[in-house]
């Protein structure tokens, strides 16, 4: 059994990282049934063994759930940590960031117990909608995500209530394990538009989606596309050299760099791409 120690509120740093506890309930079948086995409601509050994050070495290749749930998070966690620092990254699950806006602890801000950044990895396929909503608000207040997954905020899905306290995860789009055209409308790209309601798609605020279901055009595209929406952090924007910074620059020469952001360095190529951009720590010493 995986746990996930979220930090006190006196005691954050400056980069967040969710772990996808949703997408490892869906895939996780003990007791005989997974969302892939058509399961409607998934509970919490049960072994787990395909999060497990021990995998024997061996000839054979890890098993599936081992490449993409909690021990690929921590692989990402550890890559993220031997440039931060072991400690300076917090993690919390996907039920931490499903509450309402103010009682979120993940806000973006240079205050104490704020965040400038959020990390989403490996597979966070489901999501409520009202994670998109604190995502989207999260980038609103001036933070910055980097987004290391694939298949993300595809599909919606809700907490139902359980008499433990613990809660389950429900699903309306289901599957038979053959064909999935009856996820199409519970797809975050989708769903509200036959209300009249405009769909959260992923890639508007990932910058990409993934191809699958045959939904909004993607049936012809590569594994991943790209969109004409604004990608996260639009470079266009900034003032200095760290996506989405609005203060102005401490000098004008390549590596533009503000007060705050004096670390974070950038460089475009010929075409006026992003080349790369490193960690950074603030004015006070945090990163």
């Amino acid at each position: 059994m995986t746990f996930v120690v979220k930090p006190v509120a006196s005691a954050r740093h400056r980069t967040a990282l969710i772990a996808n506890v949703n997408t490892w309930n869906a895939y996780n079948s003990w007791g005989g049934a997974s969302k892939y086995t058509g399961a409607a409601i998934t509970s919490f509050k049960r072994p787990n063994p395909g999060a497990t994050l021990y995998l024997t070495l061996g000839a054979a290749p890890p098993p599936f759930p081992g490449t993409h749930l909690a021990h690929a998070e921590v692989w990402v966690l550890a890559a993220l940590e031997r440039v931060l620092q072991r400690g300076n990254v917090d993690a919390y699950t996907d039920i931490d960031f499903d509450v309402e806006l103010s009682s979120n602890p993940i806000h973006a801000g240079p205050g104490s117990g704020q965040y400038d950044r959020l990390v989403i990895s490996t597979h966070p396929e489901y999501w409520t909608e009202r994670m998109y909503d604190n995502l989207k608000a999260f980038l609103d207040q001036g933070g910055d995500v980097l987004y290391l997954g694939g298949n993300g905020l595809f599909e919606t899905v809700e907490y139902a209530e359980s008499p433990t306290g613990v809660p389950a995860l429900k699903f309306f789009g289901g599957t038979d394990g053959v064909s999935e055209a009856h996820r199409v409308p519970w797809l975050f790209r989708v769903k509200g538009q036959a209300g009249g309601v405009p769909a959260r798609a992923e890639r508007k605020l990932l910058g990409m989606g993934t191809v699958r279901c045959f939904a909004d055009g993607y049936q012809n595209a590569a594994a991943y596309v790209v969109k004409p929406e604004p990608p996260i952090g639009t470079y266009e924007r900034v003032r200095c050299g760290f996506p989405r910074c609005d203060l102005e620059p401490r000098s004008e020469d390549r590596n533009r760099r503000c007060a705050r952001h004096r670390e974070s360095e950038w460089a475009r190529d010929r075409q006026g791409r992003v080349r790369e951009w490193r960690w950074f720590r603030d004015e006070s010493g945090r990163v």
